[in-house]
């Protein structure tokens, strides 16, 4: 694996002679072997509710002066909040010479190149040492040239002494730390001089383990693969095999089965390490990143990795240095659950990670000894090595958990298992903070998940669960007492024997199943859960499915009682930062997320489920990459946005067949009602400011012609209340308001035709200003279930209709709601949101986004079913806060005064300490 690569000047003839014709990139997607899953017995969570996508849409065409033009389509655009890969890019390409074009000095040295890419192939490590001496990747080091001009005969003064056949010159520096190792290729083998790797030597120096290259994309095999792999082995080296990846030349997959049937397979005899894939630097034809974009990088390797997966039964190692990573797969952090080998040639250490990576497996830390080839680092002990080959990794990340009160003093604590195996604990001191950390354990790395549990067994004291490397689960019962002789935990019992690795998250939740016994919910990879029912003697019975989409969250919380309704909870943190809760319901089941905060990407761990400053609430603990604490005083309290109904009154409701609720028709500063009865006449109620309403005086008759009326507010820039009316035949017509309600006076003008088309909607309403430029927009529901944004003008007349052409803001789903509601500032954002009603009495908020988007379904309640009427967006109570107006079946009006959402269910943060 030293040097001896080729270079960007080298063509399309590179690999001519070796590559068979028509070698493309193929993009396969080799499936994951099957995990079994649970069935599913409910809806999925899920944060981008039913507005998946989002694109420009013409809307129906004008009216009114405008009514001959089409309107026409605007070009795509997105609005959904999942996340995605990153785009595809257009990379450069370099330009080089062609083979057949070979006559002069450069091209004869380039021809050498290429025969010496058939003989060696490139090598692990080859884009940092051009890095070290030219600071660029693709440009060739001077040992590559000089070989290049000389052909074989300069290996000797290149690659080794002249007087012996080792390749071995002891280097000035090593790590201190962990297990030492090596890796080599057909470039540290020349049996016409006696250069070979002498492996008793690197024994001898402290060498435990070796990677071999085996393969490089589908045009290479190492011919000195089985003698360097069987060196390896007779001298006690744990050892694996190596492919060099050229996505440029075929798909992943394809690689991956070239790799295993030449060498690269894999198995769990303690001495076979997993199979390596080195992705790095393109050293030949082409940019960097092998002239794919992120997106398709990512696909490449996912593909490589699910075709070894399936073949050998073990996930790749990955070979790369975090600069590549960023810049040919975007930083992606699909790929965190592979062991990591990284490169970085320096003294102090492999430096920042590649995404979703928190530690490291092997270092690489040099290219020119002590080691033949490259010198690596094995980043534990000879132990942890040992269980790695047998596919039962050490874990040494940080993990920091609360156990819940494991000291008996009434307050929740911590624990943290440090990189080192060492447990410790800090004792929660009554007031969000915590005492210095004692250790009171060592050699848990064995352990990858350490899980509270709460009083798992009963006896009245706090416990915590260890999944083991293994896959079995343990228990640690707790002792109440931690100092002096007392570690606080008795010693492990197993409870679970295997297959507990299956899960990617195991979180205890309390009691979710309402037997007075505390729970655990696992997670799938697939994103489905299972709730195992606690026996409460420190066992588990039966598990029952949860829904699927829990694989939203990078992280679950078991809240306990959070909302204070006596009901175990659970918290998630989503890919964007968004803080979710998931009422229990009591009966193994939970509620649809609620979101109560953004922004918790800031930590690298949430805790929460104990009561860390003795008010009874549970709290929420967040710490940061540098270890400083921040601590939330749980409210037990999460506010839906509203306070409990009050009766409102308003005389001849019983006689309307519609109500709609207007933003102060009459221009004396609170909202009104307008009725519509069945008989067309349209009757005013001025609005008293407390939820109550003036005597209904009739304003209007003939209404009945219309399907739907609609309140926009000031619609054309007057300053006063408007309506829009739509007709069964689709036209739509606008009366402007005029703000004088008595008398002689209407309260409007006569119709103006502003649209045709508008049949093709279930439902139009006007939402207020949903793009924050000062202007009342429109929102249309069509009967196949989009949602279209109407940004409005804030003129009508003289050829304007008062709107701009659609946009489609949801793609489906949208027919399924009952209605849907404006809701103003309902989360007291500073931006417009809506609510929708279905017919199962579920009450939905979409939070506006202020761009004419909302984001996803937030559910703030249930019953709503038995209203006839949901009308919303004004402050009807003089409060500042927009409410909620509900008429019953019996004609009776309920008031519900909005409270902005202003408890989430926790207080600000406070520093809390740093661990």
């Amino acid at each position: 694996m030293n040097i001896w690569g080729i270079q960007h000047l080298v063509g399309g003839f590179l690999l001519a002679g070796t590559l068979a014709a028509g070698l493309m990139p193929v993009m396969e997607q080799v499936p994951l072997p099957d995990v079994p899953a649970p069935v599913r017995t409910d809806l999925a969570p899920t944060i981008s509710g039913d507005t998946p996508s989002s694109s420009f849409d013409p809307g129906p065409p004008g009216g009114s002066g405008a009514s001959d033009r089409r309107l026409s389509p605007v070009p795509a655009s997105t609005g959904s909040v999942a996340p995605t890969l990153p785009p595809t890019e257009n990379q450069p390409v370099q330009k080089t010479r062609q083979a057949d074009n070979l006559v002069s000095p450069e091209n004869e040295q380039a021809e050498a190149l290429s025969r010496l890419i058939r003989e060696n192939g490139a090598r692990m490590g080859q884009g940092l040492d051009r890095i070290r001496e030219s600071g660029d990747p693709t440009v060739p080091t001077e040992a590559e040239l000089i070989l290049a001009a000389e052909e074989p005969e300069a290996a000797a003064a290149m690659g080794a002494p002249a007087a012996g056949p080792e390749v071995h010159t002891q280097a000035s520096w090593r790590p201190n730390w962990g297990i030492q190792g090596l890796d080599v290729s057909s470039h540290q083998e020349n049996p016409a001089i006696g250069l070979t790797v002498n492996w008793r030597d690197a024994w001898s120096d402290g060498a435990r383990f070796a990677y071999v290259k085996a393969t490089e994309g589908e045009y290479y095999r190492n011919i000195y693969f089985a003698k360097q792999y069987k060196g390896a082995t007779d001298v006690g080296m744990i050892r694996g095999a190596y492919h060099f990846a050229n996505p440029a030349t075929s798909s992943g997959g394809s690689q991956a089965d070239f790799f295993v049937s030449n060498g690269g397979g894999w198995s769990a005899d303690g001495k076979t390490l997993p199979p390596l894939l080195d992705i790095e630097y393109n050293p030949y034809e082409g940019n960097i990143c092998y002239n794919l974009s992120p997106t398709q990088m990512v696909n490449w390797i996912r593909d490589f990795s699910n075709t070894i997966k399936a073949r050998t039964g073990r996930l790749p190692m990955i070979y790369t240095t975090t600069d590549w990573w960023r810049t040919c797969t975007g930083d992606t952090d699909a790929f965190s659950d592979h062991p990591l080998h990284i490169a970085a040639y320096n003294t102090s250490g492999p430096g920042s990670l590649p995404a979703g990576w928190t530690a490291y497996d092997v270092w690489q830390y040099s290219s020119t000894g002590p080691y033949p080839g490259d010198s690596n680092l094995w980043n534990g002990t000879l132990d942890d090595l040992r269980l790695f080959a047998l596919n039962r990794a050490p874990d040494r990340s940080y993990q920091l958990f609360s156990p819940g009160d494991l000291d008996s003093d009434g307050v929740g604590d911590l624990l943290a298992r440090r990189s080192d195996g060492s447990l410790w604990f800090s004792a929660g001191t009554g007031s969000g903070t915590f005492r210095p950390a004692a250790r009171i354990g060592t050699g848990w790395q064995i352990y990858d998940r350490l899980i509270s549990a709460g009083d798992y067994d009963g006896d009245g004291r706090s416990d915590f669960l260890a999944r083991h490397v293994d896959g079995s689960l343990w228990l640690y019962s707790g002792t109440g007492r931690v100092g002096g002789k007392d570690e606080g935990y008795r010693p492990a019992r197993r409870i679970g024997n295997s297959g507990w690795d299956a899960f990617d998250t195991i979180v205890g939740v309390g009691d979710a199943d309402g037997n007075a016994r505390p729970d655990l919910l696992a997670r799938l990879p697939d994103g489905s859960a299972r709730l195992y029912s606690g026996t409460g003697t420190g066992g588990h019975g039966p598990w029952s499915s949860l829904a699927r989409g829990w694989g939203q969250y990078t992280s679950i919380i078991g809240a306990k009682d959070f909302d204070g309704d006596d009901t175990a909870d659970v918290v998630g943190v989503d890919r964007d930062g968004a803080l979710w809760l998931q009422r229990g319901t009591g009966r193994s089941s939970y509620a649809p997320p609620l979101r109560i905060g953004t922004g918790w990407t800031t930590f690298s761990a949430v805790l929460g489920g104990a009561d860390f400053n003795r008010d009874g609430n549970m709290d929420l603990l967040g710490r940061k990459s540098d270890g400083s604490l921040s601590f939330y005083a749980g409210t037990g309290r999460v506010s839906e946005g509203y306070h409990a109904r009050a009766a409102g009154q308003a005389v001849g409701l019983a006689a309307a067949r519609r109500v709609i609720s207007v933003p102060d028709f009459n221009t004396d500063g609170r909202g009104d009602l307008l009725t519509i009865r069945s008989n067309g006449t349209l009757w005013f109620s001025a609005g008293l400011g407390t939820g109550r309403y003036a005597q209904p005086v009739q304003v209007g008759s003939g209404w009945n012609i219309y399907t739907e009326v609609l309140s926009t507010g000031d619609f054309d820039g007057d300053s006063r209340a408007d309506l829009l009316a739509r007709k069964s035949d689709g036209t739509l017509w606008f009366y402007a308001g005029t703000g004088r309600v008595g008398g002689n006076e209407e309260g409007y003008r006569h119709a103006v035709q502003v649209g045709y088309g508008w049949n093709t909607y279930s439902q139009v309403l006007g939402a207020g200003d949903l793009n924050g430029d000062g202007r009342n927009d429109l929102l249309a529901r069509s009967t196949s279930g989009n949602l279209v944004f109407y940004q409005g003008t804030g003129r009508v007349g003289s050829g304007s209709e008062g709107y701009r052409p659609g946009l489609t803001v949801g793609w489906g789903g949208w027919q399924h709601q009952a209605g849907i509601v404006r809701a103003g500032d309902f989360d007291d954002d500073g931006r417009n949101d809506i609510l929708a009603r279905y017919s199962d009495g579920g009450l939905t908020l979409y939070r506006g986004e202020g761009n004419g988007r909302f984001r996803g379904a937030e559910p703030v309640g249930s019953g709503w079913h038995i209203y006839r009427e949901v009308l919303g967006g004004l402050d009807l109570s003089g409060d500042g806060k927009d409410d909620i107006l509900t008429v019953d079946r019996n004609s009776e009006l309920w008031l519900y005064r909005g409270d902005g959402m202003v408890d989430e269910g926790y207080r600000r943060a406070a520093a809390a300490g740093r661990l």
